[in-house]
């Protein structure tokens, strides 16, 4: 076999895996990620950072005026028949599957807030389970946001990094996050921070933005693994094609390793000159003596979806609900190490199209919607539950992401359309209390934005909700906000953004 050939088989399954290790030329003592001391004062006090993050995306849009901008008065689209009032009459209406998903004896909406405009906002049929949450919905705070890109191909990466298309260096929050990990942890760091959770992979919805690195190193790459994959996943880390040879293979390397680093290290020093390749060579190689420790996480059953029907529709599989369970047991182990995991949501199974509800809107809204917060909340603590095994909002960050919503009016008879001219996201718990639950921004008549943040904002805002300072050189720059200087950024996403004084 050919050394070449050797290094791709041996290394192969550790660089898929990308789990972290010390960098080369990575300070021991390096503060990456920590705010300069000019904007100290406008980080989150370690009591109130978000110490985890669940961010769920909803692949495809979602509808704000069924969920969070539901505005049920008639000034607001009945004569044209739109936002709220498109789909309420007939049998596949949105009260006919409120219906069948939660029951009659539930309201339709409930009143929320006032939008700046005057308007006042509810929370529609589509959140009828978080509703019932009282205490998740004291901790809700939903951010309008527009743009003007209308395919999936483009927003989605931009909902992801916050970077425009065609921008150099856009990186998701997750890497920014495995980054400050490392740093912290100094010379190596045990098992990964970050993860994404993908049912499977899609052209059409190119979820591959959520583990992107950007300007950051390789080592800052989440741990992307594919749920409907898991026996696989779970034969790569426990190395199966090297069986019984693992450890002639790994001493093989070791001294291939040793050997690229002769070769760069001049005469008479002491060690080699900075080598990004041999960095990333000693980064995979130190992610095989991790496998075993990032299999103990898993279990074989978990990567099994269950089968129901879900507001009586035929039963599905549900990869959802194994995402969820996969990403809480992720946050929720002692010795993990896990701090942010996103989970990509396709929809239900059975659905055309998931959240990209192009026909039968009312349907697939509401089952995709219920599916999720069935699944959802039952993982999130009440309060005074005091389950280790369940998310603590008061210091896990929950984020609802998408790329853009549905149109106010109707396409063809039964769906709704692509709008990025006026949607929204959300988060709840984490340094969302009370005092910050609430709306920034409104959405028009018209179905348009009116004040509202980008989607660079809202992702800075993740990161500095974590207390990561969103301005290191490999990650946001200043002049896409609205303020002067870095300090003064920093300012406005705790106090605008996140709401904390």
């Amino acid at each position: 076999m050919q050394r070449r050939d050797f290094l791709r088989a041996a290394l192969g399954a550790a660089g898929a895996l990308a789990l972290p290790r010390a960098v080369a030329g990575l300070p021991a003592a390096s503060t990456w990620g920590d705010y300069p001391a000019a904007a100290k004062a406008w980080q989150l006090p370690p009591g109130v950072r978000a110490k985890k993050v669940l961010e769920l995306y909803l692949m495809g849009g979602l509808s704000p005026w069924e969920s969070f901008y539901c505005v049920p008065d008639p000034s607001y689209g009945k004569v044209g028949g739109n936002l709220w009032w498109s789909f309420l009459q007939g049998k596949d209406s949105v009260p006919a599957w409120h219906d069948a998903c939660v029951g009659a004896t539930q309201p339709l909406t409930e009143a929320w807030t006032q939008d700046k405009l005057g308007a006042t906002v509810h929370l529609g049929p589509h959140l009828a389970l978080l509703r019932q949450r009282k205490d998740l919905v004291a901790r809700l705070r939903v951010f309008v946001q527009s743009h003007t890109i209308e395919a999936h191909e483009l927003a989605v990466p931009m909902a992801l990094t916050g970077s425009p298309p065609g921008a150099a260096g856009g990186f998701s929050v997750g890497a920014a996050v495995q980054r400050q990990a490392l740093a912290s942890a100094g010379s190596a760091l045990p098992l990964p921070a970050s993860y994404v959770l993908l049912p499977r992979t899609s052209a059409h919805f190119p979820g591959e933005a959520a583990w992107a690195t950007g300007r950051l190193p390789v080592t800052s790459r989440p741990v992307a693994i594919r749920t409907d994959q898991g026996a696989q996943f779970l034969a790569t880390l426990a190395r199966t094609s090297v069986g019984q040879h693992t450890k002639p293979v790994d001493g093989l390397a070791a001294l291939y390793t040793d050997q690229a680093r002769a070769r760069l290290t001049p005469p008479g020093a002491t060690s080699p000159v900075r080598s990004q390749a041999l960095a990333d060579h000693a980064f995979a190689t130190g992610a095989l003596a991790q496998a075993p420790k990032l299999a103990a996480l898993f279990k074989q059953e978990q990567f099994i979806p269950p089968f129901e029907s879900v507001c009586g529709s035929a039963a599905q599989p549900l990869p959802v609900s194994n995402e969820l369970e996969i990403a809480v047991r992720l946050l929720q182990t002692p010795g993990s190490g896990a701090r942010h995991v996103t989970v990509l949501d396709e929809g239900f199974a059975g659905s055309a199209q998931g959240w990209d509800t192009h026909v039968e809107h009312a349907r697939w809204g509401a089952i995709n919607a219920h599916l999720l917060y069935a699944k959802l909340l039952p993982l999130i603590n009440k309060p005074g539950e005091k389950d280790p095994n369940k998310l603590d909002l008061d210091e896990t960050l929950i984020v609802i992401n998408t790329e853009f919503g549905r149109s106010p009016g109707t396409q063809k008879v039964s769906g709704r359309n692509h709008w990025p001219k006026g949607y929204t996201t959300a988060m709840l718990g984490g340094p969302i209390g009370t005092n910050q639950s609430g709306l920034l921004g409104a959405i028009d008549a018209s179905g348009l934005a009116v004040g509202g943040i980008s989607q660079t904002h809202e992702r800075a805002a993740v990161l500095a909700a974590m207390g990561i300072w969103p301005f290191s050189p490999e990650l946001f720059a200043v002049g896409g906000f609205p303020a002067g200087s870095e300090a003064q950024a920093a300012k406005w996403l705790k106090q605008t953004v996140l709401g904390i004084p």
